[in-house]
């Protein structure tokens, strides 16, 4: 029992004891650190828009035109001197003849041929040849071989013809129809007269 007294006096004292004590000042507690700000510990980053060297696999610049190298020409083989050419002589020229021709132009068989002649010196006008023979049915060829103009017309009743004005090289042919003895004129030039004598 009185264990029990004396535990409940000191109970009591140590309430009044603790009432009396002022009671200890409540320290105070420091906040609890705050997170340091870490400094961002990344290096920066150099910016993205650095101009990049060229990678080796870019194009490099065109190169400046070079002129073509003149292609050799083989050297043409020099043709040799060409040999001299001698000229023929010269053609011998004709002289001309002051006396009347008297070569009568050519004809084909059953043709006979009548030419001109002209020499203006002598003043020696005419056919040629002068006098002619032919047949009945044979052809007379009259051949202006002159440089005027000429015609040839008959005079003789037994068969009757002429020619318009031929000019040089002109031509006219009749055909022999009977026996007669023609005559024959040029009327643009005086005695110019020839006869044809026709045989059966």
């Amino acid at each position: 029992m009185m264990t029990r007294v004396w535990a409940v006096l000191a109970s009591l004292i140590l309430v009044v004891a603790a009432c009396q004590t002022p009671a200890p000042t409540a320290t105070p507690v420091p906040p609890p650190p705050t997170a340091t700000s870490v400094p961002p510990t990344a290096i920066p980053v150099p910016p993205t828009n650095t101009p990049v060297p060229p990678s080796p696999t870019s194009v490099p610049p065109t190169a400046t035109p070079v002129p073509p190298s003149p292609t050799p020409v083989p050297p043409t083989a020099t043709a040799p001197p060409a040999k001299p050419t001698i000229p023929p002589p010269p053609a011998p020229t004709a002289t001309a003849v002051a006396s009347p021709p008297t070569a009568t132009p050519r004809a084909a068989a059953g043709i006979h041929a009548v030419g001109v002649v002209e020499d203006r010196d002598y003043k020696t006008w005419g056919f040629r040849p002068p006098v002619l023979e032919v047949r009945v049915g044979e052809t007379v060829l009259f051949t202006n071989d002159g440089a005027e103009t000429h015609n040839f017309i008959s005079l003789s009743e037994e068969q009757q013809f002429g020619s318009s004005d031929l000019k040089p090289g002109g031509t006219f042919r009749i055909q022999m129809i009977r026996a007669a003895e023609i005559r024959v004129i040029c009327d643009l030039h005086a005695n110019m007269e020839m006869r044809i004598r026709v045989r059966p």
